[in-house]
C-alpha cells in the first residue's frame, strides 16, 4: 500500500494535518475503505454524514457523500456544520447504519478528521477501525456520484433536549476551532439559560458579555 502509510486510524477515526496527510486524495482512499466495509456488513447500507467549520469540511463531506453513494450507499448528508452528536442522534432516531463526521474535535484548526459512528450512535471500536484501515489501498475508487444525490437536510432534534443546564466551560466562548468557531455554540444554545459558576483558573470575568 504505498503512499498510504500516512493514514493511520486512532481512536474512532483517522486525524491528520491538512494540506499534507489529510488531502482530498486521502480522504476519498478512506471513503472508498469505508463503503466496502458497510458493504460487506450491510445490505442497503444507510449512513449519515456531518461536519464541523474546519477548512474545507464541507468539501470533505462532499467528496465522502459521493464516493459513497458511488458504491451503492445511501448518504444523509448535513447541510451546513454541526456538532458530532448530531450525527449519533440522527444514526438512533432515524435508524442508520453508521456514519461519518468529518471532524477532530479538539485538535488544533490545522487539523481535520474522519471519525466513524456505528448504528447505537457510538464511537466505532478498534475491530471496526482495524478492519476499514485494513481495506485502505492504491486501488480503484467507485466513480464519483455527485453529492447533490444525496439527501441533505439539517441535523436536528438535540436542542429539546436542553431545558436548564450549567455550563462550567473555561472556553465557551467561542474557543473551539470545529463548530465553535463558526457560531454553532452560539446557535445550539440560543434561548438556554445558562448559570455560570466559578471555574478553578478561568478569568471572573468569562461570562461578563
Amino acid at each position: 500500500m504505498s503512499g498510504v502509510t500516512a493514514i493511520k486510524f486512532g481512536t474512532d477515526g483517522w486525524r491528520a494535518m491538512m494540506a499534507t496527510e489529510f488531502t482530498m486524495e486521502n480522504v476519498s482512499k478512506v471513503a472508498q475503505a469505508y463503503a466496502d466495509y458497510m458493504n460487506g456488513v450491510s445490505r442497503g447500507a444507510r449512513v449519515v454524514i456531518g461536519y464541523d467549520y474546519r477548512e474545507n469540511s464541507e468539501n470533505f463531506s462532499a467528496r465522502f457523500a459521493s464516493i459513497l453513494m458511488g458504491n451503492g450507499i445511501e448518504v444523509l448528508l448535513s447541510d451546513k456544520a454541526c456538532p458530532t452528536p448530531a450525527v449519533s442522534f440522527t444514526i438512533v432516531k432515524e435508524g442508520y447504519n453508521g456514519g461519518i463526521a468529518i471532524t477532530a474535535s479538539h485538535n488544533p484548526p490545522g487539523y481535520n478528521g474522519v471519525k466513524i459512528k456505528t448504528d447505537f450512535g457510538g464511537s466505532a471500536e478498534r475491530n471496526i477501525t482495524d478492519a476499514v484501515e485494513a481495506l485502505i489501498g492504491d486501488g480503484l475508487i467507485a466513480p464519483l456520484t455527485a453529492s447533490e444525490g444525496a439527501v441533505v437536510k439539517p441535523l436536528k432534534g438535540l436542542r429539546h433536549l436542553f431545558k436548564e443546564t450549567t455550563i462550567s466551560v473555561a472556553q465557551l466562548k467561542e474557543k473551539f476551532p470545529g463548530v465553535g468557531c463558526g457560531g454553532l455554540v452560539s446557535q445550539v444554545l440560543d434561548g438556554i439559560v445558562l448559570l455560570p459558576f466559578p471555574v478553578k483558573g478561568a478569568s471572573p470575568h468569562l461570562f461578563d458579555q
